[in-house]
């Protein structure tokens, strides 16, 4: 009696896998979604027994390349199934069992291009990484606030998955699971690679152009802290606002008042320079101020008069900040100047100009009053000296600057002074006898 053969798991397997791709070919060209359904099942089990390492496995494997190649051969059988995407969607099979990928029919034109793709795909790489180093960098100032540390690991994020994906292998499979759920033909994955980091270099580009407004952002937030007295934040807004735009004149000046106010004059000179040198003439003027105040007159006057110069170009020429208060304080400053140098004729031109300008600001008559006292006009120095008192009482505190308090007290010296009190007498006398005799304007 002969002994009855059991076949074994695998061959059973096998047979199945066999005869699903048997009955595929016969069904051509029109295969039921349940042929094929039946070869991509079969297949996955001849796959978990290989993963199983089944020992009988080995002797099956020239076989199941076989079938292997006549599935492929079938690839355009399965691809006109629309249930497939579906099917794959539901069960969701990793990227290694490429038989449920047999619908993205490889287009021999696109791959014989796919090495160029992949080569391309690199040093785009490359410039995005780059511009998010140079992005990035620019953001780091102190402790990063919310806007910068959420641009700072956005660019990183999205660089490190890019380059992730075309230089480690989790990387890849991480991207193709991406392309493969987004359901683009595997054929243009590659292309769809390149694509992206193309479009990621564009979106750099196009952020990093932002930069301007951003820093604007951070100069007119920098500018509240300061009004408000919040020296440090102001300072760390103002130099953000230089790091995303270093050629931003406005926050170079901004930041030199900051160091002004925090009595670092040689850091605020240096920021107010630079500002100049751009094109600020109200820079010019506020160097030459704290000149005068560090009693460098040379200096002062050499400052103001590039600044007086900017500020005579016409406008259609000038750059910035050619206001009034601009012009009244680069007259004043240079007034302040030529009297401290004993100029008293230039210190009085200068001086009138400022007034003329804006006739009630009474830093301008401070000046004006000792440059009077120097020329030996007391008489005309003492009804300034009240337009100075009266005019500076009018401001704020807080706007009065240190070397104008010290202006009003002389002032009220002054006007306290017998001699002068017996001096105005005298010129109001003159005044009336004499129509020649006018106070300055």
């Amino acid at each position: 009696m002969n002994e009855e053969i059991i076949p074994s798991n695998f061959d059973c397997v096998f047979k199945r896998y066999a005869s699903a791709i048997a009955a595929l070919a016969e069904s051509a060209p029109r295969p039921t979604i349940q042929q094929i359904l039946a070869v991509l099942t079969a297949r996955d089990a001849i796959h978990a027994m290989v993963l199983d390492k089944n020992q009988e496995a080995t002797d099956y494997l020239l076989g199941i390349s076989q079938l292997d190649k006549q599935l492929k051969e079938q690839g355009k059988l399965i691809a006109k199934s629309k249930e497939l995407a579906d099917l794959r969607s539901l069960l969701n099979p990793p990227l290694e069992a490429w038989w449920w990928f047999l619908d993205d029919v490889p287009d021999s034109f696109w791959n014989r291009f796919d090495w160029l793709w992949s080569a391309l795909t690199i040093p785009w790489l490359a410039v995005n990484l780059s511009l998010v180093v140079d992005i990035s960098t620019r953001f780091f100032v102190g402790a990063p606030d919310t806007a910068g540390t959420f641009a700072i690991v956005f660019q990183s994020v999205f660089t490190a998955l890019a380059a992730g994906s075309a230089l480690t292998k989790p990387g890849q499979d991480l991207v193709d699971g991406i392309l493969s759920n987004l359901k683009i033909p595997k054929r243009f994955w590659q292309e769809a690679k390149l694509g992206s980091a193309i479009l990621f270099s564009l979106s750099l580009l196009v952020f990093r152009a932002s930069l301007g407004s951003i820093a604007i952002s951070y100069n007119n937030q920098g500018f509240e802290n300061f009004k408000n007295g919040r020296l440090d934040s102001a300072k760390q807004d103002f130099m953000r606002a230089l790091k995303l735009n270093p050629e931003y004149m406005q926050a170079t000046y901004n930041l030199g008042q900051v160091y002004e106010s925090s009595q670092d004059i040689d850091n605020a000179l240096t920021h107010y320079k630079i500002a100049a040198e751009a094109g600020s003439s109200r820079a010019y003027s506020t160097i030459g101020r704290l000149y005068n105040l560090k009693g460098d007159y040379p200096s002062a006057v050499l400052f103001l008069i590039k600044g007086k110069r900017l500020i005579e170009q016409p406008i259609t020429k000038s750059k910035i900040d050619i206001d009034i208060d601009t012009r009244y304080a680069i007259f004043r400053n240079l007034g302040w100047a030529r009297l401290k140098q004993a100029r008293y004729f230039d210190a009085e031109r200068y001086l009138q100009q400022a007034i003329q300008l804006i006739p009630d600001r009474g830093t301008a008559y401070c000046l004006l009053a000792q440059v009077l006292e120097g020329q030996q006009q007391q008489g005309k120095a003492l009804i300034v000296w009240e337009k100075c008192r009266d005019y500076v009482a009018k401001l704020p505190p807080d706007q009065v600057a240190p070397e104008v308090d010290t202006w009003v007290g002389l002032a009220e010296q002054r006007l306290n002074s017998q001699s002068f009190q017996r001096n105005r007498n005298k010129f109001t006398h003159e005044g009336n006898a004499e129509t020649g005799s006018r106070l300055p304007n």
